[in-house]
């Protein structure tokens, strides 16, 4: 379980990549329907959308953190 502490997509990510290491457990990540997740948020909240999906946004930086690991226990295919 992710603690609190953890609120932010950098260290909500950099965290579970962490954890996976202390047990040298690899991580795969699918993402499926993230143009549905997009347009329902968008369709209802246009404000929370730009919050979310900005530059500086929590999926935007969560994603990013995520490709810019150079940690092999990312799976990728």
């Amino acid at each position: 379980e992710l603690p609190e502490t953890y609120s932010d997509a950098i260290s909500a990510s950099e965290y579970i990549i962490k954890s996976s290491n202390r047990v040298n457990a690899k991580i795969m990540v699918l993402i499926d329907e993230y143009d549905n997740f997009a347009n329902n948020v968008m369709s209802k909240d246009r404000d929370l959308f730009i919050e979310l999906l900005n530059d500086t946004g929590y999926v935007r930086t969560f994603y990013k953190t995520l490709k810019m690991s150079h940690n092999q226990q990312i799976y990728r295919s």
